[in-house]
């Protein structure tokens, strides 16, 4: 019974090894392309928060989302818009399935 746990526990130290090595194998940060506004083109940001309503158990209540806008016309990124469904993509079907973990 020992043995296997000492199995269990090298096998997840091993993992915690391989997960933590390949952390490492990513792209360089400064060899990406940067993300730019879809509508003037800046590529500067701002974390700002979008409040959503919720209903749980019977209760309502506001569920801050953060988004980045652009910090040059304040336009949110526009995968954020499609995520949340602002904007232009208000009406799109949600084809996707999400959790909102609270």
């Amino acid at each position: 019974m020992e043995d296997k746990e000492k199995i269990k526990q090298e096998l997840a130290a091993a993992e915690l090894y391989k997960a933590m090595t390949n952390q490492s194998q990513q792209a360089d940060p400064r060899t990406l392309d940067n993300q730019c506004c879809d509508k003037c083109k800046h590529d500067i940001f701002e974390k700002k928060y979008i409040i959503k309503k919720v209903i749980q158990n019977g209760q309502e209540f506001d569920a801050p989302m953060p988004v980045f806008v652009c910090a040059k016309c304040g336009t949110i990124i526009k995968s954020m818009r499609e995520d949340l469904c602002i904007d232009e993509y208000a009406n799109k079907p949600i084809t996707k399935a999400s959790t909102l973990i609270i």
